[in-house]
């Protein structure tokens, strides 16, 4: 018996050996995490980010206070105050509404993370700016090709976000459940991010409410918060404006930031800035023409700062995410995100320090964008959906908590790469390549037994 442990253990660490050096020569980012923190526990590699916060701006705190606001009125805007004078953490993963389950452990995640700080709110910064147009039954975002639209869920094969998801055996309940939670009249009428955020602030109340210590939810539109940011930095003129709005140096910022995630490509590849929004029934992304303008489906737009502002005041023109993301960071935030975005974050940092000649090491380092929780906190894990919500049971609840504090106690990046980042793009990798032989680890479940994941923290996938 010993030797057949001896054998399983030799071939469970050749195989993570050859999973690193796969995943390594796909990303930079994944050869920075693996080399520098492959082998610390997550709580660690937290301690390490966090201490390392630099303040936020002025700007970005008055921006997200503004959104705060309006959304939630000035009550919970003077609690933020505080908040964000002591450096908290924000989420952006991406997500579109609560009964999603990657929003809903992400965000338990950087709640906990908050709660352990005494911190009060949970600030998320959600992406997305379109309104249900039909309060009669459940909806979905659908993407379809360059445009988003709102379809009926009974239409979809696949959903990015759906209120709530939908399960075919409740789908006659479903309306009414929803409609008892949170009536329809009490939504507001228009703006997705709007009723999104009454939508989730209610279901994180009656999910959370009764542990006294756990941060509120504050959930805001990212568009929202980096629009003002943007309309800041063109009134100071500084090197954000400076590469976005000067034509020639724009074309620089384009072509280093070109294959990035986030970083449109289309017919003649570049990088997007903005989406256009066309009588609020659909958004499309606007392409630097070379000259003076950004041109999109039916739309001419001048780039000039004057053009621009009144185009993000009237929401006629939205940040697009590689934007959005690149002012948050310009502003000192720290981001904990999605998969993909544990890989773009620290190269769009990386990138934007070596095009403005600003010292990486000593700003936003690369460990403070780099964060995989809420890859532990997938459909893998049973996670709670809506059903759960509206009458979340304590056997739901207290596993879930439990389970969350031993990964963050014991699990490490070269552990979360194998489970979630490995299977997603091995998947995609057409044979013959140098790494075939893993493809039968393409599967979480394999690696987890590899791992041992149900003696280390006793989660089962």
């Amino acid at each position: 018996m010993p030797g057949a442990l001896q054998r399983g253990k030799i071939m469970t660490d050749n195989i993570l050996e050859d999973i690193s050096r796969f995943l390594c020569q796909e990303a930079p980012s994944f050869e920075v995490l693996l080399d520098k923190y492959g082998d610390l526990p997550f709580r660690d590699i937290t301690r390490i980010a966090l201490n390392g916060q630099k303040p936020l701006s002025d700007p970005l705190k008055q921006a997200v206070l503004n959104a705060a606001s309006r959304v939630y009125g000035t009550d919970t805007a003077d609690g933020l105050r505080g908040q964000l004078a002591q450096k908290p953490v924000f989420n952006t993963a991406e997500h579109f509404g609560f009964s999603n389950s990657f929003l809903l452990h992400s965000s338990i995640f950087t709640a906990n993370l908050e709660k352990a700080r005494s911190h009060a709110y949970n600030i998320v910064l959600a992406c997305s700016n379109i309104s249900f147009k039909d309060h009669s039954q459940p909806a979905t975002i659908a993407w379809k090709g360059e445009s988003v639209r709102l379809v009926s869920v009974k239409h979809l094969r696949c959903s990015v976000y759906t209120a709530p998801p939908v399960d075919r055996a409740r789908w006659p309940d479903i309306h009414g459940d929803f409609q008892r939670l949170i009536p329809h009249d009490t939504l507001p009428v228009s703006g997705f991010m709007d009723q999104m955020s009454r939508i989730n602030t209610t279901l994180w109340e009656k999910a959370f409410g009764g542990d006294n210590g756990f941060p509120e939810l504050v959930y805001l539109a990212l568009e929202e918060v980096a629009a003002q940011l943007i309309i800041d930095s063109i009134a100071h003129e500084d090197d954000l404006a400076a590469f976005c709005f000067n034509p020639e140096r724009l074309l620089v910022l384009l072509d280093t930031f070109e294959g990035l995630p986030y970083c449109w490509e289309g017919e003649t590849k570049g990088t997007h800035l903005f989406w256009h929004d066309v009588a609020g029934k659909a958004k499309y992304p606007l392409r630097f023409d070379g000259s003076r303008h950004l041109t999109g489906r039916d739309a001419r737009i001048e780039l000039t700062a004057g053009t621009i502002i009144e185009k993000l005041r009237d929401k006629t023109l939205i940040p697009g995410s590689f934007l959005s993301y690149l002012i948050l960071l310009h502003h000192n935030a720290r981001i904990f995100g999605g998969p993909l975005q544990i890989q773009v974050m620290p190269e769009i940092w990386r990138r934007w320090c070596e095009m403005t000649g600003i010292d990486h090491d000593t700003s936003v380092s690369d460990e403070s964008q780099m964060s995989m929780f809420s890859l532990l906190f997938n459909r893998q894990f049973a996670p709670l959906n809506f059903d759960d919500i509206i009458s979340l049971p304590d056997e739901k609840r207290h596993p879930m908590f439990h389970q969350m504090m031993q990964a963050y106690d014991r699990l490490t990046p070269k552990d979360l790469l194998a489970l979630f980042a490995f299977p997603a793009i091995i998947s995609q990798k057409k044979e013959p390549h140098p790494f075939a032989h893993l493809k039968a680890y393409g599967d979480p479940r394999v690696v987890a037994e590899h791992l041992k994941l149900d003696e280390r923290i006793g989660i089962h996938i």
